[in-house]
């Protein structure tokens, strides 16, 4: 219950910002609809970089250290090689990192050596790292990256020349490192597609996030709305102004009446306008109704509508409209627990 209402919360925000922007128009696209596209892009670029970097991942082909050295320009890629670790002509250093960054201290480097040819190339380790066993042949896999500089450094002064072994300048060995870092693309994958989803639901369900509690009761409620009430009211559904203009509008402040010839009426005071580039083309400010024929409300559903950061005890409806005789619904929120005294909730 929890996870399903923090959806719910997720998306009462999200309705807003996607009624307001779904007002303006760039070259007379919606700019919500926009702003779906441009989430939805972001998410399956995010998620097209965890696949690149899961394709990376498979297991290299193991080489030689002399193939590596003869084949490789830069300090890129995954790969296995195949020597033998001077573990006895490791470098180390007890030099501390900056702050914030990683300590020399904290990393040993270590020839690995081609047993044909004698040619090497450094292997990073962690400092604790434990000499092979017989010291014999091992494969190494590992990311390349340019040699660290202060090892750099010190190698330059020999000629890159170490224990009487030569060492390959260009880069070095990050053992056990893969490439790649795939939280930041999983996480903002599944932050751009959630925000995505949740403007393509707002705007399917017209930015009204209504939760049911309790199942549509199939008799109907015939007790819904009949009396008129004083309590302050919100009405999302298809309203008219003077019987003509029809209009969906989401969580408009309203008042309940009845009139004298038995119709139940959500009455709400609105003024919209419409422009293109600019320019307005249509303006309507009125009282705008909600009229219901007598006796037509039928699956009634009590649940919460949210909207923005607020919660509201809420009922959704079935019912035949007065002015145009179709078949509608409507959702009537309120903030105060008395406007649905006696409604299952």
């Amino acid at each position: 219950m929890a996870i399903r209402e923090g959806i719910y919360r997720v998306l009462g925000i999200i309705a807003p910002v996607n009624e307001r922007l779904g007002r303006l128009r760039l070259n007379l696209i919606p700019a919500n609809f926009l702003l779906m596209v441009a989430f939805g892009a972001l998410a399956v670029v995010s998620w097209n970089s965890v696949g690149k970097v899961l394709a990376s991942r498979r297991p290299p082909e193991p080489q030689t250290v002399e193939t590596l050295i003869g084949k490789t320009r830069f300090a890129q890629g995954y790969v296995a090689v195949r020597g033998r670790l001077m573990e006895d002509s490791r470098l180390a250093f007890a030099q501390e990192g900056a702050a914030g960054k990683l300590a020399l201290a904290d990393y040993t480097w270590v020839p690995l050596v081609d047993e044909a040819t004698g040619k090497a190339v450094l292997v990073q380790f962690a400092a604790g790292h434990e000499a092979a066993a017989d010291g014999g042949a091992i494969t190494v896999e590992g990311i390349l990256r340019p040699v660290n500089p202060v090892v750099a450094r010190q190698l330059k002064e020999t000629k890159y020349v170490h224990a009487g072994v030569p060492i390959a300048r260009g880069f070095m060995i990050i053992a056990g490192r893969q490439p790649g870092n795939l939280q930041g693309p999983i996480v903002t994958g599944t932050v751009f597609a959630a925000v995505a989803l949740g403007l393509a639901w707002a705007m399917v369900r017209r930015n009204v996030i209504f939760m049911p509690t309790a199942s549509a009761l199939s008799g109907g409620h015939a007790g819904l709305l009949d009396t008129a009430s004083s309590e302050p009211l919100l009405v999302s559904g298809t309203l008219s102004l003077d019987g003509k203009t029809r209009r969906f509008f989401t969580n408009m402040p309203a008042v309940m009446q009845r009139a004298e010839t038995g119709e139940t009426a959500l009455l709400s005071y609105i003024e919209t306008s419409s422009t293109v580039y600019g320019i307005k083309t249509k303006q309507h400010a009125g009282v705008w109704t909600l009229l219901i024929r007598p006796g037509s409300i039928t699956e009634v559903q009590s649940g919460y509508v949210f909207w923005g950061l607020k919660k509201m005890r809420a009922m959704r409806f079935g019912y035949v409209s007065a002015i145009s005789g179709n078949a509608e619904r409507a959702v009537v929120a309120s903030h105060a627990p008395a406007a649905f005294a006696g409604q299952p909730c």
